[in-house]
């Protein structure tokens, strides 16, 4: 099986792809050009996700509110139908992030959450509830 991971990052040096690098091999991830900026960056992601149907493997991480590859509740960007997302005015550092779709990643054949660092008890309690948040 060709399984493709899609991974969100931060323009930081928080980016989650840098502990991917680190630790996994690449060959298999499809890297978000955060680095271009919004615009071009979400238009070139959008090309790279046209020729990917679907994913077969989804990692994911959530923050404490919820939210996921940088889609956060009641943000604009979950109403997106696009393969790609710019998110320009992000409630939490940075402000300017990219991501694919929640339309895109609930494509995705399987999914993994993946809960890190202190502070998640909350969220997991709300997501067994089936609370309307973007990991759910």
């Amino acid at each position: 099986m060709n399984i493709k991971l899609l991974y969100s990052y931060y323009n930081n040096d928080l980016r989650n792809d840098l502990i991917i690098d680190k630790h996994l091999k690449k060959l298999n991830f499809i890297r978000i050009p955060a680095e271009l900026g919004p615009k071009k960056g979400t238009n070139k992601f959008k090309k790279i996700l046209e020729r990917i149907p679907d994913f077969d493997l989804c990692i994911l991480g959530f923050g404490e509110d919820g939210h996921t590859a940088s889609l956060f509740p009641k943000h604009s960007a979950l109403k997106s139908k696009s393969s790609a997302v710019a998110i320009t005015n992000s409630p939490k550092f940075p402000p300017n992030r990219i991501s694919s779709s929640l339309t895109k990643l609930n494509l995705s054949r399987y999914k993994i959450a993946i809960a890190c660092r202190k502070g998640k008890d909350k969220v997991i309690g709300l997501i067994r509830k089936k609370e309307n948040l973007p990991i759910t």
